[in-house]
C-alpha cells in the first residue's frame, strides 16, 4: 500500500488496482477502480460512502464535465443538502477527478543514476529459477513436467522449505509471501491434488496457502482483478500457466509487449510457463525473449511409468551469471510426488550440455584425464569428429583452470578440491 501526497483536497491511497480517497471531516470515502484511459476519456468505477454507508456506485468519465455534473447531482439527490448542509458534493466530485487523474499521470518519479551509492546484485526468490520482481520463464514440450515444476517452486516459496539436498536457496519477500497461481490450462482439483502430493513428498504436514484462480480471459483483460488479489493476499510470486492462453497473439509484437507491461505494472516476481513451436523453439515473437529476464528450458528423458528425469538448461539471464544445467528425478506415487536433484550428465539429455559443462562433468565423473582423452570422450558423447570440438574443449579447460574449478598436474586434468560435483 502506497500513500500518495497531495497539496490540497482529500488524502489518497493506492490500493490494488485503484485508489481510496477520503474527506475525514465530512465522513466521505471514495473507492476508485477499473480505470481505463483513451485520448478523450478516462473512465472509472467510483463507489461513494458517507459515514460508512453506501451512497452510489457509478461509472463515469473523469475528464467529462457533464459526467462529473451528473455524478454530483446524483449524490445531492441521494444525500440532500437539506439534511447535510456542510456537504459540497460538487466540490468533492471535482476534487476526486482532479486528484485521481494527477495520481495516475504522475507515474514513477525521475531519478539520478549517480545517486545509487552501492552495488545492488540481482536477488532471487528461489535461486536460480526466480529473479525477484522480474518475469521468469520455464518452457518445454507438452507433458514434460513444466507446470509441475512451477508448482514445486511455488510450494517451496509458500512454505519457506529449505533442504540443502535440493541445492537451491529460498528467500521469500517478507512483506509479500503468498503465491498466486493463475491457471488457463488445468482445473482446481488437479492442481490442488498435485500440490498436496508435492507436500507429502517434502514431508510437509501443513496445508498449502497458494491462492488459485481458474482463468478464461487474457491477462491484460483481468489485470485489475489480479492486482486486487495481489494486494489482498500480499502476493510475492505470480505463476502464469500458460502464456499461450494468457496472451493471445504471441507471434505479434503489440499483444506480447502489452502482456509484459501488465506484469511490470503488477510489480511482482512472475513465473511464466510456455510451450515450443513445432520447430522446437520458444513460442512467440522475438519480444517474448526480449522482455524476459530469466529463461529456463526443460527437457524430459524417457522414464519408467512412475519416475521421470528432467533436465533444465539456462537460456537467458540479465545482470547475473548464466547457470549450469540442472537435473531432477521426479518420482510419482499414489499419494506423493518427490523431487531429487540429479546430475544432467547422468540423464539421456547429457548430449544437450554445453562443451564447458561437459568438460567439467566428464572430468568429475571419469577423471583425472589427459587432454586428448577428454576431447575423445566428449566427441563420442556428441557423436562428432574429435577434431571439430578439440579447440572448444581446450578453451573450456583453460577457462575452468582460470576459475580454479579444474587444475592440471603431470599432464592430467583434475577437479580442484572443493569443486567436486555431487551426483
Amino acid at each position: 500500500m502506497e500513500r500518495l501526497t497531495t497539496n490540497s483536497g482529500p488524502s489518497i491511497i493506492q490500493k490494488g488496482s485503484g485508489y481510496i480517497l477520503s474527506w475525514p471531516t465530512h465522513g466521505v470515502e471514495a473507492r476508485v477502480s477499473r480505470l481505463r484511459e483513451t485520448t478523450m476519456q478516462h473512465i472509472a468505477e467510483v463507489s461513494i460512502r458517507l459515514n460508512g454507508e453506501g451512497v452510489t456506485r457509478s461509472v463515469f468519465n473523469l475528464l467529462s464535465e457533464s459526467g462529473r455534473t451528473d455524478m454530483w447531482r446524483k449524490l445531492k439527490r441521494r444525500r440532500s443538502p437539506d439534511h447535510y448542509p456542510d456537504l459540497d458534493w460538487e466540490k468533492i466530485v471535482e476534487e476526486l477527478a482532479a486528484v485521481v487523474l494527477d495520481s495516475v499521470r504522475e507515474g514513477d518519479p525521475e531519478q539520478v543514476l549517480g545517486d545509487l551509492s552501492t552495488h545492488r546484485p540481482v536477488t532471487f526468490l528461489v535461486k536460480p529459477f526466480l529473479i525477484d520482481r522480474e518475469p521468469n520463464m520455464i518452457w518445454a514440450d507438452a507433458g514434460s513436467g513444466k507446470s509441475l515444476f512451477a508448482l514445486f517452486l511455488g510450494v517451496l516459496l509458500d512454505t519457506g522449505y529449505i533442504d540443502t539436498d535440493l541445492k537451491m536457496t529460498v528467500q521469500p519477500d517478507e512483506e509479500n509471501k503468498r503465491v498466486l497461481y493463475l491457471d488457463w490450462e488445468t482445473k482446481f482439483d488437479r492442481v490442488a491434488d498435485r500440490c498436496k502430493r508435492i507436500h507429502n513428498g517434502l514431508d510437509l504436514a501443513e496445508k498449502s496457502n497458494i491462492i488459485y484462480r481458474r482463468c478464461t480471459q487474457p491477462l491484460v483483460h483481468d489485470a485489475d482483478r489480479y492486482l486486487d488479489l495481489i494486494d489482498r493476499y500480499k502476493v510475492g510470486l505470480i505463476i502464469i500457466d500458460s502464456m499461450g492462453l494468457a496472451c493471445p497473439g504471441l507471434e505479434e509484437a503489440d499483444p506480447v509487449n502489452q502482456f509484459f507491461r501488465t506484469l511490470s505494472w503488477m510489480d511482482r516476481t512472475s513465473l511464466i510457463v510456455s510451450h515450443p513451436t513445432k520447430a522446437g523453439q520458444l513460442f512467440g515473437s522475438n519480444y517474448v525473449f526480449a522482455n524476459l529476464r530469466n529463461i529456463w528450458q526443460l527437457k524430459r528423458s524417457p522414464g519408467m511409468p512412475r519416475t521421470i528425469d528432467v533436465s533444465m538448461f539456462h537460456r537467458k539471464v540479465n545482470d547475473a551469471p548464466r547457470m549450469s544445467a540442472v537435473g531432477w528425478n521426479i518420482d510419482f506415487s499414489d499419494d506423493q510426488i518427490t523431487f531429487v536433484r540429479k546430475d544432467v550428465y547422468d540423464t539421456d539429455d547429457r548430449t544437450s550440455l554445453s562443451i564447458p559443462e561437459l568438460v567439467f562433468s566428464v572430468v568429475t565423473k571419469e577423471g583425472p584425464l589427459e587432454r586428448d582423452g577428454l576431447a575423445e570422450i566428449i566427441a563420442d558423447i556428441q557423436s562428432v569428429d574429435v577434431d571439430k570440438i578439440r579447440g572448444a574443449v581446450m578453451t573450456a579447460v583453460s577457462r575452468h583452470k582460470s576459475s580454479q574449478r579444474l587444475f592440471e598436474e603431470n599432464g592430467y586434468i583434475q577437479v580442484a578440491t572443493g569443486n567436486e560435483r555431487d551426483s
